[in-house]
């Protein structure tokens, strides 16, 4: 076979005049041979496509933001495969980070300041990052480790942000 593409797809112009090549619906899209890598972009691209509609199609009978909060950190929590998540605000007036949803984690309200450990240096800085030890990093704050019983061995912690980029003075992580 010519080059590196194997098609399968069918060439056909469809009457609401989309080009030659596009698939169908139900149809499968062209891809590369194995090893040029395309494949797996494709398959990421699925996925997150795939995934962006599951979180809006979960969220969309719901009537309040808590309810949509917790759907939000319910998947992400289950897609990164965490034990836990939580969905942390900022508490202009006391400078803490509060716990408004959490996953897998203590009923009760966590609180800390916010510029205090790892949720507190991505508030900060509106920079997210990924911590694999996390008792071996010195910005990790053990405080709440210490309280709940439970042992923080890695996180992942990222800014929310608006649909324009912009991150939210009150949202954390």
């Amino acid at each position: 076979m010519p080059g590196s593409t194997k098609t399968k797809t069918v060439e056909r112009t469809t009457k609401n005049g989309s080009a030659p090549g596009v698939p169908a619906a139900g149809q499968a899209v062209p891809t590369k041979r194995a090893g040029t890598g395309d494949d797996e972009d494709l398959r990421k691209k699925l996925y997150r496509a795939e995934l962006l509609l599951l979180v809006a199609q979960s969220c969309a009978g719901f009537e309040t933001l808590s309810e949509v909060l917790e759907q939000v950190l319910s998947i992400v929590t289950r897609e990164t495969k965490a034990e836990r998540g939580t969905l942390f605000l900022n508490d202009a007036e006391t400078g803490e980070l509060y716990s408004r949803v959490v996953q897998g984690g203590p009923g009760r309200e966590i609180r800390v300041l916010n510029d205090s450990g790892i949720a507190g240096l991505v508030f900060q800085t509106g920079k997210g990052g990924t911590i694999h030890d996390t008792y071996a990093d010195p910005r990790f704050n053990r405080t709440i480790d210490a309280q709940t019983g439970f042992t923080t061995k890695s996180i992942a912690c990222a800014p929310v942000r608006t649909a324009t980029g912009e991150m939210r003075p009150d949202v954390a992580t």
